[in-house]
């Protein structure tokens, strides 16, 4: 069993958080990243599940905040470009989304 004071063990953390994920819990999932974050797990692809879960809550404002963090660490990340880019485009941020595909297609 993974507790909140385990040591930051990305593997294990991601496996929980896919489990939650699958089961469609995505508010466990974010928690469980969260968790993973304030014990020092650091990794690009947390705030890019992050808010993809987000999404999938339709909580758009959220979810591209959670992206756009992915981008700043990674910008080149072809798994979060195209769900940033179709948040903006939900949000009619047009030219973010015209951004962000722009990278996908380079």
């Amino acid at each position: 069993m993974i507790t909140g004071t385990d040591p930051p063990n990305l593997s294990a953390r991601l496996c929980l958080a896919t489990a939650y994920e699958r089961l469609r819990n995505w508010q466990r999932g974010i928690d469980t990243f969260r968790v993973a974050v304030n014990i020092g797990v650091a990794a690009d692809q947390i705030p890019s599940r992050v808010g993809k879960a987000y999404l999938r809550m339709h909580e758009l404002h959220k979810g591209v905040e959670a992206l756009e963090n992915a981008s700043r660490i990674n910008p080149t990340s072809f798994d979060n470009l195209p769900n940033l880019g179709t948040a903006y485009l939900q949000l009619g941020r047009l030219h973010g989304a015209e951004e962000a595909f722009k990278e996908i297609t380079v």
